[in-house]
């Protein structure tokens, strides 16, 4: 088990710290603003990321009185019944455990393509600083 300190991937003032304790098969996340916690299982994370995998990119679509439909957080608020606003720190955990990739749209919006290959999920593990462990092996970040 790791604790990771970590930021989301929105801009400005939008961006928010948070940090990530990663189990065997499970992810607690704690973040600031909201003062609470999540758990995600493993389980939990695999049917999520399937569930958009067919997709190209999608939008994080998170803003809780403007969910946008078919994005990341109408899934959170829809079929996991959890504010849309985690999928925003989920989101960024899964680019980093190289689940996700992520580039900024249309009016600087967020959006996400699940990894071809990343799926089943098969670790969820924050290797030493400089190497990440993803589906593929060890990888020396540049």
């Amino acid at each position: 088990m790791r604790k990771k300190q970590m930021k989301t991937l929105s801009k400005g003032k939008r961006k928010r710290e948070f940090s990530a304790i990663i189990g065997e098969d499970y992810i607690d996340i704690f973040t600031g603003a909201l003062n609470s916690s999540a758990r995600f299982t493993k389980t939990l994370i695999e049917d999520c990321l399937v569930s958009f995998s067919d997709k190209d990119w999608f939008l994080l679509g998170n803003v809780i009185d403007a969910v946008k439909p078919g994005g990341l957080g109408d899934y959170f608020k829809n079929t996991l019944k959890m504010s849309p606003k985690y999928a925003s720190h989920f989101a960024s955990l899964m680019v980093e455990l190289g689940n996700l990739e992520y580039r900024y749209g249309d009016h600087g919006r967020l959006e996400f393509r699940v990894i071809p290959g990343c799926l089943p999920v098969q670790v969820l593990v924050f290797e030493p600083e400089g190497c990440r462990e993803n589906n593929w092996g060890m990888e020396k970040d540049l």
